[in-house]
């Protein structure tokens, strides 16, 4: 008997891989040489760059991942199918159990690297003399564990209902009716199952953390805006990079916020309180997940000044000095000095 529908994917998101797979080579140029860059020609930034590198490979790695699978997700239904050209060839349900762990991880990695960063970016710039409670074993030890623990328990939510393709099936008939037979023949079919609601307290409580994670980011992001702003006159040679830094915050959280919070959040609540909303949304929602690391490098290109200048100077040759004519005022004095 069912006990909701999951809704209808339409063909598009069945075959979206084929669109996104010209992304991948992309992504991997970028990534390459925004490594690059940024080991190069952070000389001036100090430690700062180890956290920008981190927040810069975390998101590269997702992207890419995300864009190998190509997921689809049944909306309310715990479940998806990836529909990377590859997976739909090697596909298998436990292959897609590792992929889906992976991704996950890498998520919540970029998640935690990107709230770091502009942590850190706050610190750096504001309240130097607080730098000592940021880089400290104590703060590290702690941000680690909090990592550690959200892999776990969605790792746990995933693993709890592992049991194999064929049973899986029939749990989905069992819980969602005929809405997900038309999917059976996805080599990457996955449905976790209710477990009795374990699977989706496990998502409440995950939801929980980014919601208090997201907290303090938001927090250190208007203050860091307000300080700038109302510093900006003081800063007197250096308005132009406190203007700079206003656009840095604003588009970073903007990236954060819409490319990577909002996403997570929003599939968190449809699998949580079983949401029977749009199921297309809910997939454009994933694409736009999966090209935040695109984004966020194309940020840091711009907003970064010493990035920013050496990407420029590689498209405008400088013009070589042209040594300015004597006047004939120096001529004359030149020649009344030789025959002196």
């Amino acid at each position: 008997m069912a006990t909701y529908s999951c809704g209808v994917i339409e063909p598009f998101f069945l075959e979206h891989s084929v669109y996104l797979s010209p992304f991948i080579i992309i992504s991997i140029v970028i990534a390459v040489f925004l490594d690059y860059v940024i080991i190069t020609k952070s000389k001036d930034l100090g430690t700062f760059k180890y956290y920008i590198l981190n927040q810069a490979i975390w998101a590269q790695l997702y992207e890419i991942v995300l864009i190998i699978e190509s997921p689809v997700i049944f909306n309310n239904c715990l479940g998806a199918v990836f529909t990377g050209f590859l997976l739909r060839s090697i596909g298998s349900y436990r292959f897609t159990q590792i992929l889906t762990i992976g991704a996950i991880s890498l998520l919540g990695n970029t998640f935690a690297a990107v709230i770091l960063s502009m942590v850190n970016r706050f610190l750096f710039v504001f309240t130097p003399s607080k730098r000592v409670y940021m880089d400290n074993k104590y703060t590290l030890t702690l941000i680690i564990v909090f990592i550690i623990i959200f892999h776990i328990l969605f790792a746990s939510a995933i693993l709890l209902s592992s049991t194999d393709a064929e049973t899986c099936k029939q749990l989905a008939v069992h819980e969602t009716g005929d809405s997900l037979v038309k999917y059976f023949n996805e080599p990457s079919f996955y449905y976790a199952g209710e477990n009795e609601g374990k699977t989706r307290f496990i998502g409440f409580v995950i939801f929980c953390m980014i919601s208090f994670a997201v907290l303090p980011f938001a927090a250190c992001i208007i203050v860091f805006i307000i300080h700038v702003v109302y510093n900006s006159k003081s800063l007197h040679s250096k308005v132009l990079t406190a203007r700079s830094l206003v656009m840095v915050v604003t588009v970073q959280a903007m990236l954060c916020v819409c490319m990577v919070m909002f996403p997570t959040m929003w599939i968190l609540a449809s699998w949580t309180w079983n949401l029977n909303h749009d199921i297309e949304l809910t997939n454009y929602v994933i694409i736009l997940l999966s090209l935040h690391g695109i984004a966020d490098a194309i940020c840091t290109f711009y907003c970064v000044m010493p990035y920013r200048r050496y990407v420029i100077s590689l498209f405008v040759s400088k013009k070589p000095a042209v040594p300015a004519p004597a006047s004939n005022t120096s001529a004359r004095i030149s020649r009344g000095q030789v025959h002196g």
